[in-house]
């Protein structure tokens, strides 16, 4: 055995081990999506449907206090007196954001993830419910632009499944799919409650493409800081099994 070879044979079992730990962790990478636990996906849902309602919330206070304002300014030229008074913040909005975030985030990961078409399949199916229910209940007959808006939500939805399906180890692209599916789940929850309640704006289509747009921004930036945050996790366990 010459000088060479021995000096091979002594090397070769460091670079097998370097070799091993590099395949383990493109094998954790690849697989952050399984490594999520139950209690792990529901809380990160929950965290995002926090977000989401406290935005959403803010929204819609801001947006009855000018409402207010117009009123007032109305009633200003007239004789009548009337007295306005701010929108204060209700905890219903985040609650709900919340749980459904949870439920769908949970639902997900479980049992849709590796299953994309199902998941569009669901959205379809939930969609239509929730168009069909807020026409039956609906006063007033569609105009133009509702199929308009209605067919900008179902396009945005689209895209966003096709960017993700392309990119299924994109775990910030999956945070756009929960966005989404929770969007549809209180849609059709919200359409379902009207059958009892008398709720006209809650019934506009443009009202749930801006809740859709907003959610799928506000999850762009949530799953760009989750991912980051999940790709430290997963270098530290991997400096800790190298050491």
């Amino acid at each position: 055995m010459n000088t060479a070879t021995f000096s091979v044979l002594i090397r070769l079992p460091s670079v097998i081990s370097d070799d091993l730990l590099d395949e383990r962790c493109i094998c954790m990478t690849m697989e952050k999506k399984k490594t999520l636990t139950p209690l792990m996906s529901s809380t990160a849902g929950a965290i995002n449907g926090l977000l989401v309602g406290l935005i959403a919330e803010e929204a819609r206070i801001r947006y009855l206090n000018y409402q207010m304002g117009q009123a007032a300014r109305e009633y200003a030229r007239t004789d009548w007196a009337v007295d306005f008074v701010d929108a204060y913040r209700r905890p219903l909005v985040p609650l709900i954001c919340v749980l459904s975030f949870a439920a769908t985030s949970y639902l997900l990961h479980r049992y849709l993830v590796s299953r994309p078409q199902a998941l569009l399949f669901s959205w379809v199916l939930l969609g239509g419910v929730a168009v069909c229910v807020g026409y039956f209940m609906s006063t007033a007959n569609p105009t133009f632009l509702s199929y308009i808006w209605i067919i900008s939500s179902a396009l945005v939805s689209y895209l966003v499944y096709r960017l993700w399906t392309r990119h299924l180890d994109s775990f910030s692209l999956l945070w756009l799919a929960v966005g989404i599916s929770a969007v549809i789940v209180v849609a059709v929850g919200v359409q379902l409650v009207g059958l009892f309640f008398y709720w006209p704006e809650l019934r506009n289509p443009l009202l749930w493409l801006l809740c859709l747009l907003g959610v799928v921004a506000t999850n762009l930036v949530y799953g760009i800081v989750a991912q980051f945050i999940l790709d430290r996790f997963f270098k530290r366990r991997f400096e800790q099994a190298r050491s």
